[in-house]
């Protein structure tokens, strides 16, 4: 009998390895009945995430998915609920349209208080609407890091709460109701049969594909008539910088470099919609002005990556 895939899918609580996944995967052991994998993308929040997640799917497969995504800081700088709910609808939505199971495994952060938190009170809600288990973990002293990174003996009580959810899981229920989506939002490779895959970024489990921009050489990919791009994932380091995304007349700055850019990252920037029949991605040439966390800054000549073309469009209903 086949075993039924479970994906663990978070942010970069969960693309720390040896993380929580790994202790959970350690204490089932090779006798339980299902595969239990990781996809954590560190620096990306829900309202990113409804990008990816018909990628991800379609690459992965699985047969149920964990999402691990309350502990993004999006609550702190985001302030419209409208915002997360509508990301959740789709998430789940395309779950849903492709037979896949949820729950929801919602960690604590040391700066939010659970109990008040709108986040986790959405969580609840929409669980509770669509068949969906929602597993709150408490918060407990000295289990974190920092504002949200779990120590050793965090991950291991992480671990227990995930498998405490995964022992009550019906692997085999589905996702009930509807969801009143009207846009769908997608991701276009920048890596083609044209464009060749300059670097493979892997991290937390998320692998992805990146095609190489410089000042001298831009990448320019075709857009279907109803797609609006606004977004772009890009790798952030050492040698990185502000890049602009053309279409049409319009244009939009991406700030590809922060105090931060001594280590190579994936980042996402939504920008306001543009419209045309193509997309032409610009390395600008200017060593940023930001000062590093540590280390010295690179000087040499601006070299970016560039992953995925976020879009949006209608929603055909079939």
């Amino acid at each position: 009998m086949t075993k039924k895939k479970v994906l663990i899918l978070g942010f970069s609580v969960t693309a720390e390895g040896p993380g929580f996944v790994e202790s959970a995967h350690q204490k089932l052991g090779e006798n339980a009945g299902f595969l239990l994998s990781k996809v954590g993308i560190g620096g990306v929040h829900p309202q990113h995430l409804k990008f990816l997640i018909e990628g991800l799917l379609q690459d992965i497969r699985p047969d149920f998915v964990v999402f691990e995504i309350s502990t993004s800081a999006f609550r702190m700088f985001h302030k419209e609920p409208a915002l997360h709910q509508e990301a959740l609808d789709w998430i789940l939505y395309r779950c849903q349209q492709h037979g896949i199971g949820a729950a929801f495994l919602d960690l604590p952060r040391n700066d939010v208080n659970s109990e008040t938190d709108w986040v986790t009170a959405m969580h609840r809600q929409i669980c509770q609407e669509h068949g969906i288990p929602h597993h709150p973990v408490p918060q407990r002293e000295k289990l974190l890091k920092d504002v949200v990174h779990p120590t050793p003996a965090g991950c291991i009580y992480y671990a227990d709460h995930l498998l405490e959810l995964l022992r009550d899981l019906d692997l085999s229920a589905q996702i009930v109701g509807s969801f009143p989506v009207k846009t769908e939002f997608g991701a276009c490779d920048c890596v083609t049969e044209t464009t060749k895959a300059d670097m493979t970024h892997m991290r937390g489990g998320y692998v992805i594909d990146m095609a190489a921009i410089t000042p001298e050489r831009p990448l320019t990919l075709p857009l279907r008539s109803d797609m609006a791009v606004v977004g772009l994932l890009f790798l952030m380091g050492p040698l990185t910088g502000k890049m602009r995304v053309q279409v049409a007349n319009a244009s939009a700055n991406v700030f590809g470099y922060d105090e931060f850019c001594y280590y190579e990252r994936v980042s996402i920037q939504i920008f306001p919609a543009l419209r045309g029949d193509s997309v032409t991605i610009l390395q600008l040439p200017e060593v940023p002005d930001t000062v590093l966390k540590k280390g010295d800054k690179e000087l040499g000549p601006r070299l970016g990556h560039v992953g995925k073309i976020l879009y949006e469009r209608p929603l055909i209903h079939t």
